[in-house]
């Protein structure tokens, strides 16, 4: 087994959660050539990612150019000729990339599995079983098939230190060098996820009060500038229009994060970071903050875990009371409190 490639081309949370697999790989086979195929947006997570040799990217482009770009890429990885692909994408985009990569074990989840398309399964001749309840554990399936045993589990996010001088600089533009800082991301890509932002305005002004030495940050990704206008306060600093790396050195600076089920929110938590989650129609067990020192709030009700991207009440998260969240913040940020 001379060579293995990754295939997880996104989301932004879905690229975090397989960081332990690939460490894990690397651990067990350190001459192992590890090549990791990827769109273009989320590549800078893994640049120079100490366990990844190959980044093979994926650009996404206009339907036409798509077409062309994805011959490319299939063209690309089939000239790496390499041993094993792992299928982590779980749908037909990535079944078919799998079934042309020319590697002679193709690895993926067995039909059935939870969130894997069917179809998916047709392309893979080296089937692995689900098993654990967090979508970490149940990657490293695939790491117990090539015989090497899991131990810690560990992410190892870079931090170029180009954005790092950004933050610094950033962060001292605003006078809040010197101070706590907790990021709160108010934005989602799923409507469901939403808790309301007059919620999260309510807790900001709850922290500060009691925290006096912290600063709030909203962060904002692309189409969620204008929820975070809304937070325009004197108190309340607002960083959007961040790239991916610029954001990976502003969570590194946060003592607490505080958002739903987003990729931020799985980025602090694999930075290390203390985190609040607000959960509704994912489940926590599996999606939640990875951690011991992390916390979620969710409010149990008979469609909790419904997967759905639309809803007419989204009562799951609106039933979220501030107090409630504004309790876990104090045991994170209180020093006088035992966790």
């Amino acid at each position: 087994m001379k060579s293995i490639l990754i295939l997880k081309l996104s989301s932004l949370g879905d690229v975090i959660h397989t960081l332990p697999l690939v460490n894990i790989l690397r651990r067990k086979y350190p001459d192992t050539h590890i090549g990791w195929a990827i769109e273009k947006r989320f590549s800078g997570l893994i640049k120079n990612h100490p366990s990844v040799d190959e980044i093979i990217v994926f650009e996404r482009e206009g339907v036409f150019k798509n077409f062309l770009s994805f011959i490319k890429f299939i063209g690309k990885i089939r000239s790496k000729k390499y041993d094993i692909i792992i299928d982590l994408q779980g749908n037909l985009k990535g079944g078919i990339v799998t079934f042309l990569s020319g590697c002679r074990w193709r690895m993926g989840f067995k039909r059935g599995s939870f969130r894997v398309e069917a179809i998916s399964t047709f392309f893979t001749n080296r089937k692995v079983t689900e098993e654990g309840s967090h979508i970490i554990e149940r990657n490293l399936g695939f790491a117990r098939e090539l015989e090497a045993d899991a131990g810690d589990i560990l992410f190892k996010v870079p931090v170029e230190e180009s954005a790092k001088r950004y933050i610094d600089d950033f962060l001292k533009s605003r006078n809040v060098y010197n101070k706590r800082i907790v990021i709160m991301h108010p934005g989602v890509t799923w409507e469901t996820k939403k808790w309301p932002i007059e919620n999260y305005a309510h807790l900001s002004r709850e922290i500060v009060k009691k925290f006096a030495d912290t600063t709030i940050v909203i962060t904002a990704g692309p189409g969620e500038e204008k929820p975070a206008e809304k937070f325009r306060r004197e108190d309340i600093v607002i960083a959007n229009g961040m790239n991916l790396s610029q954001l990976i050195a502003l969570l590194d600076k946060c003592e607490l994060f505080i958002g739903s089920d987003t990729g931020p929110l799985h980025l602090a938590a694999a930075l290390g970071k203390r985190v609040i989650g607000l959960y509704g129609p994912t489940d926590p067990a599996r999606n939640g903050p990875y951690g011991e020192r992390n916390f979620v709030v969710w409010k149990k009700m008979p469609c909790s875990g419904c997967w759905r991207k639309k809803c007419k009440s989204i009562k799951c998260m609106k039933e979220i009371g501030v107090s409630e969240v504004m309790e876990k913040v104090e045991i994170c940020l209180d020093s006088g409190m035992n966790y």
